[in-house]
């Protein structure tokens, strides 16, 4: 019989080492290396989706007393553009630098070797990536990144969230304006986000259960362009 096709990969991944030694003997448990928040910030204006995720992981191990070096990894919509990244750094955000992916990885190296949190991400494709070192034992990193895509009426915009399971809550809010009809937005865990119009914006907010399956994409659809700076009636 033919073989079964692979799964997937889960879009954002998470992957760990301990003490930053990539083998696989120091790969770390998908139990003691978690994302345990999750928030998505989403502003349209007509054709243009602006997006910021912010997430938190957590180094949750109780059996190893040693730092972990997380690789976050998140798949992004076509023709996305990414526009920023931080990552805080004794409790502050600071603003990382993006690099080609083997500058990237020369620059990480030798800062972790000095002992330097360097703040790197790379993209590849529609694909961004970025670890993060140190992760203390029992302590958790936020990052952030945000990217701008496009978006019309017959394709919409979405996120492929998918595979990734979220130990916190998970909060997605959507504005929009310059749009004309009510956006019909999916949310990753299978339900719809109810927005409300509010001047020449549209917005909603939804909030998971904790430990949240992200099942497919995050999706806004249902809308048209709207000439000039309103939102028009259907």
């Amino acid at each position: 019989p033919a073989a079964a096709p692979a799964a997937a990969a889960a879009n954002p991944e998470i992957i760990g080492y301990w003490s930053g030694i990539e083998d696989e003997d120091n790969r770390v448990a998908t139990s003691d290396l978690i994302i345990s928040r999750m928030q998505i910030e989403i502003s349209q204006r007509g054709a243009m989706i602006d997006t910021t995720i912010e997430a938190v992981l957590s180094n949750r191990s109780q059996n190893r007393d040693a730092p972990v070096e997380a690789r976050f990894g998140l798949g992004l919509p076509g023709q996305a553009v990414v526009t920023g990244y931080a990552l805080d750094i004794g409790g502050i955000m600071v603003a990382g630098t993006l690099l080609d992916q083997p500058k990237a990885r020369r620059v990480y190296e030798n800062e972790v070797r000095k002992g330097i949190d360097p703040g790197l991400a790379e993209i590849s494709g529609n694909m961004f990536r970025t670890r993060v070192y140190p992760i203390a034992p029992q302590g958790a990193r936020t990052i952030r990144v945000s990217f701008s895509a496009p978006a019309n009426a017959q394709d919409g915009f979405m996120l492929p969230l998918q595979g990734a399971r979220i130990a916190g809550p998970v909060t997605i809010r959507y504005s929009g304006s310059m749009i004309r009809g009510e956006p019909k937005i999916a949310l990753p865990w299978g339900s719809t986000l109810a927005v409300q119009r509010a001047g020449e914006w549209w917005k909603g907010e939804a909030t998971s259960q904790a430990s949240t399956s992200l099942t497919g994409p995050l999706r806004v659809a249902g809308f048209e362009q709207q000439a000039g700076g309103a939102v028009g009636d259907d």
